[in-house]
């Protein structure tokens, strides 16, 4: 548990509470790693699909972060759309939390492989040991409560990764801001590099 979930679970019992108060259906999801073209990047959180593509396209090598063996749940922001159109059509959804994600795990260095695929990028990926504060090793998620209500996920990770290489090629100067934004989050203390043996 971190404090980004219990701030999050809060926020989910806020809502619940509210929605039953007042008679308001409240649907209530918790999303995986959700991705696609038009993500900021700006923005640090955009994921590790915005970082890998823009190094990928840039011609410089791809960098995960911790050894790049952690497991995560990407899934497609059409797919997310669509869970969305799925509860909001079905009363069954009504004052329930539904995870959101491709209910596929996927290794972080297998995503950086299939970037730098359909990225044409001449370096394989490689880890140097960064990571980020307070960031759980692993993040899977369960979505069988969510298929119950006839929602399936449409995307495979490579759909995903080819939609948001077509969309980013043509912002070259993507790398500029995405190295601005891990430049700030350095600063702050929150992107950090593991320490090896001697030094």
């Amino acid at each position: 548990m971190t404090l980004y979930g219990v701030t999050k679970l809060a926020a989910e019992k806020a809502a619940l509470l509210l929605g039953k108060t007042l008679g308001i259906p409240t649907v209530l999801f918790r999303y995986s790693i959700a991705h696609g073209p038009y993500q900021s990047f700006r923005n640090f959180y955009s994921g590790a699909l915005r970082a890998f593509a823009v190094e990928g396209l840039a011609g410089v090598r791809i960098e995960t972060q911790e050894d790049g063996g952690q497991m995560r749940d990407f899934v497609h922001a059409e797919d997310v759309a669509e869970a969305h159109c799925v509860a909001l059509r079905n009363p069954k959804a009504d004052f329930q939390v539904f995870n959101v994600g491709s209910g596929r795990v996927t290794r972080v260095r297998e995503l950086a492989q299939t970037v730098a695929k359909v990225a044409k990028s001449t370096y394989p990926p490689v880890s140097k040991g960064a990571f980020r504060l307070m960031t759980p090793r692993h993040s899977i998620m369960d979505v069988s409560k969510l298929k119950k209500l006839g929602w399936r996920p449409k995307h495979t990770l490579y759909d995903n990764v080819s939609d948001y290489i077509s969309w980013a090629r043509g912002f070259p100067e993507a790398f500029r801001h995405m190295r601005s934004a891990y430049k700030k989050m350095a600063k702050a203390g929150y992107l950090m590099k593991a320490k090896t043996k001697g030094k």
